[in-house]
This record gives structure tokens, sequence and C-alpha cells, in this order.
């Protein structure tokens, strides 16, 4: 017969020290997914696959997984108002879906040493990204502690974005950081002067790269907010338009326009 005080003192000797229980795991469970858009690999993990009519709210902790939300093609109706951080590639992945990100705080996205944040040279690490067939807005939002980029849209026609800020690392000699990226996917430049005003009310700052040795320009460089206009388009409408309808320093180049 086991007594009570017997059974709590079997209790309170760590199962772990015994091999007979295993503690719950902090680990994020990730779930794969196969995304149209390869940017961040053939089959990658997502912390939360969001379904259509779905508001995604809270904290969403991304440790271990690609992405932190991804939105699959075709899921519609999709609300992002949540705190999402420590992906390794993207935080928030539109892959041709259409999601409003709104009063959202996404941070720590790209290489990371167990958990903590250590960014490095790999062309990833994105706060948000739309990919060519993303549609929806992205506002109000704050987005920091990214390794390559703030937010990438890729095909501007569809999207709005407005109202975030967007802070880089500041000087650093691994990586040349975008604040906010517009086209350069494989739908090609999709800036023009009839999409550009979607573009308003940002604050981008802090993305500067010296790995070059400190020579002005270097041959890659960090911007605040870097757009592929359409062939054919005038370069200064739309960077008139982007720097007067944001506010944008402290950036080794504040808003800069390539034409095709």
């Amino acid at each position: 017969m086991i007594s009570k005080f017997m059974l709590t003192a079997l209790m309170l000797v760590s199962g772990t020290s015994l091999g007979l229980i295993s503690p719950v795991s902090a680990t994020t469970f990730c779930t794969p997914v196969t995304p149209t858009d390869a940017k961040f690999g053939s089959l990658i993990t997502a912390a939360k696959v969001a379904i259509t009519g779905q508001t995604i709210t809270g904290d969403v902790d991304a440790t271990g997984c690609d992405a932190g939300v991804y939105i699959g093609p075709g899921v519609t109706g999709v609300t992002v108002t949540a705190a999402v951080h420590d992906a390794s590639q993207v935080n928030i992945f539109n892959d041709g879906g259409t999601v409003t990100v709104t009063g959202s705080t996404v941070t720590n996205v790209g290489a990371h040493t167990g958990t903590a944040f250590t960014p490095n040279g790999v062309q990833t690490g994105i706060g948000v990204y739309f990919s060519c067939g993303g549609t929806g807005i992205i506002s109000s939002n704050t987005i920091n502690q990214y390794q390559k980029g703030g937010i990438t849209v890729r095909d501007l026609d569809g999207v709005t974005v407005t109202g975030n800020t967007v802070t880089g690392l500041g000087v650093v000699n691994f990586i040349a950081q975008n604040g906010i990226e517009f086209g350069f996917g494989t739908c090609g430049p999709t800036v023009s002067t009839s999409n550009v005003g979607q573009v308003t009310g940002n604050t981008v700052t802090d993305n500067q790269y010296n790995g070059n040795g400190g020579r002005a320009p270097p041959p890659f460089i960090s911007t605040g907010i870097l757009a592929q206009a359409t062939s054919g388009t005038k370069v200064g409408p739309i960077q008139s338009a982007l720097v007067t309808s944001n506010t944008v320093f402290r950036n080794q180049g504040n808003v800069v326009v390539i034409v095709g």
C-alpha cells in the first residue's frame, strides 16, 4: 500500500531524472506547407496556416519555423493583428491570398542561434512578404529586427501599404537591408504612377550597409524604400510621390527607384 506521503514524494522525484516523464516542449509546432512562391524554399514550415475568414490575434511565436503566419493561394478574408516573431525566414507570408495585416508587431526574423535572433548575410529574413498573387492591406504595423527586409510586396497593384513604422538594424557590415521593397519578383517590375499612391504615411529608418570598407557608394546599398518601376515609366514622378507621401530618413539610400 502506498501512502499519500509516499505518492507525493514519488511525484516530487523528477520524472525526467528517472527517465519516465518527458517535460512539455517549449518548441513551436510547425506545419509543413508547399508554397507557390519558392522564395523561401519549395517546402517550408509555418507556426500558423491561415484559413479563409480567420482573424489571427495574440502572440505568434514562430521559433523553429520558417514562417510565422502563412496565407496560401485562394485564402481570403484573413486579418492578422498579432505579435508575430522569431521565424527563421519570414514572419508573415501572403502566398497568393487576401489578407489585412494591421496593428501588428513583427520582429526578430532571420537567423537564430537557439532562441536568440542572430542576423547574418543570408538574403532572407523578411517581416511581411506578399508574393506576386498576394493582395490586401499592410497598415499601422511596427516592424523591426529583420535580417533582410521589413516589407516586400512583389505586385503593388492590389496592395495598400500605409502607416507602418519600419526600422532597420542601423549600420551593419553583413547585409544590405531594405525597409520596404516593391517589385523584383517573378512578376517583374510593378510600380507605376497609377499605383504608387497606395504607399503613404510610412516611416522608414535605419537601413545602412558598410560592408564595402565604408566606400560610398558601395556596389550594394541599403535602402529605405526600393521600388522597381514598370518599363518606360519616368523615375521622377514615382520617386517624388514616395518621398512626399512617406517619412524616410537615416537610410543609406532613402528612396531608390529602378526602371525595368
